[in-house]
């Protein structure tokens, strides 16, 4: 026996018990036959239910999409979270104090000094007592009247006391550096010529 079915309101078939079955029918699909008076939903047919069991049952090829995990997100995020603070709070404890950055720029004052004096020196006399003795007093005041500090919390930065107030070094992480290291002597000594209280020193050495 072959059944009909309605599709959209639409009459399809007729088609044998297998393969209203491969048509997916439910309780609810509507059927007819030539022996039957009228359309009846295909559960009420005894020799249908079968079928529509067995169309029930085929289980779908495609499955629900699966709802995205937002603890893995948080957990990633989170720990982003605590790196950054670590690295925050290790480059603010390091962060090189005025006096770290004075140290590194009193080594490249001292350096052009000495530089400055061996050049100036034709006679062949040992200079060494005469740069001991200068130098010294002429680093002692330059972080006074010469190195600008900037302390930014996890960085830092020393400028020099001129009319460009050229920054000369700057500092992270317990570090500082230095970032044209034979500009900052120029700039270093063309400032200790002019300040009143070093200049002088200088000018006796023939600096």
């Amino acid at each position: 026996m072959k059944y009909y079915i309605a599709v959209n309101n639409e009459r399809q078939g007729p088609f044998t018990t297998e393969e209203l079955a491969q048509k997916g029918i439910t309780a609810d699909t509507l059927v007819w036959t030539e022996n039957m008076v009228d359309w009846q939903p295909a559960g009420s047919l005894d020799e249908l239910r079968p079928f529509i069991r067995q169309a029930q049952a085929v289980p779908s090829q495609v499955s629900a999409p699966k709802k995205k995990k937002k603890s893995g997100c948080m957990i990633t995020l989170l720990i982003a979270l605590i790196v950054l603070a670590l690295a925050v709070g290790a480059a603010a404890l390091t962060n090189p104090s005025k006096e770290t950055h004075q140290k590194e720029l009193s080594g490249i004052l001292s350096e052009a000094i000495k530089e400055t004096l061996k050049t100036k020196n034709t006679s062949g006399f040992e200079l060494d007592a005469v740069y001991d003795k200068v130098v010294p007093r002429i680093i002692e005041n330059v972080s006074n009247e010469l190195l600008d500090y900037n302390n930014y919390f996890v960085f830092s930065t020393c400028n020099l006391k001129t009319d460009e107030n050229k920054r000369a070094t700057i500092g992270a992480f317990g570090k500082v550096y230095t970032a044209d290291k034979d500009e900052v002597k120029k700039v270093l000594m063309d400032a200790l010529k002019n300040m009143e209280s070093l200049g002088e020193n200088l000018s006796n050495f023939g600096v």
